[in-house]
């Protein structure tokens, strides 16, 4: 590579001084504008060689840093996707140990509960609840709802496949309006269980509001059972 480049260079500096010398000039002189054609060549050379590892140095300098950013990246990608999974799990934890619902009010409401749970009352009936909150007296996270029936089995097992007439009761906020079944038209809640969840649902229901605006509502809850 430095001999072709001071091939070149030599090339470019000898025509202009034969030029000079084909114009009148000694042989000593002549020779002397050879030699210093030559030492140009070589300057240049050099020069040309420092500037191409200037140059190598620079794109590998470039090449550090671009792999550098893209390592950069590709960390901060795995953060971000592991960080997202962590909130999804979290998420998914949440779910599992509170359970979730979704009523139809005067729209879709979600609720961030859903605990199912059947007391025994006497030898002959039960009750049937589903609710957003887990302890008597602290139903003070909105929005809420309380739905209640009665049945005759004495465990939630034996409610799976069963359509339970229940009274519904719902508030989107602590100030808002309630929200229940038309008198005389229970909600039919439907219970299934599997070994890994408990879910319920109704549909077609006629609730109105304390304004007096109606509504058909549905509802689906995935639950958790409540001791």
């Amino acid at each position: 590579m430095t001999k072709n480049k001071s091939s070149r260079s030599f090339f470019i500096y000898l025509p202009l001084a034969l030029t000079i010398c084909f114009c009148g000039c000694s042989k000593e002189k002549m020779d002397e504008m050879v030699a210093q054609a030559k030492d140009k060549a070589a300057e240049f050379s050099e020069k040309s060689e420092d500037a191409l590892e200037n140059a190598k140095a620079t794109a590998d300098i470039l090449k550090d840093q671009v792999t550098e950013a893209a390592s950069s990246a590709k960390d901060t990608a795995s953060n971000l996707a592991s960080k997202a999974s962590g909130l999804a799990s979290g998420a998914i934890d949440i779910v599992s140990m509170n359970g979730s619902a979704t009523i139809t009010l005067d729209a879709p409401t979600n609720f961030s509960a859903a605990y199912i749970r059947v007391i025994p009352f006497d030898e002959k009936q039960s009750i049937f609840q589903l609710r957003s909150y887990s302890r008597d007296g602290n139903a003070n996270v909105f929005p809420a709802y309380f739905i209640q029936g009665t049945v005759t089995q004495k465990s939630l097992d034996s409610l799976a496949g069963q359509t339970i007439p229940c009274r519904l009761f719902a508030q989107k906020t602590a100030d808002g309006h309630v929200w229940e079944n038309v008198t005389g038209q229970l909600i039919n809640v439907q219970v299934q269980k599997s070994q890994d969840a408990i879910t319920a649902s109704f549909s077609s229901a006629n609730l109105v509001n304390s304004a007096g605006v109606k509504t058909v509502s549905s509802g689906k809850f995935e639950c958790v059972l409540l001791n």
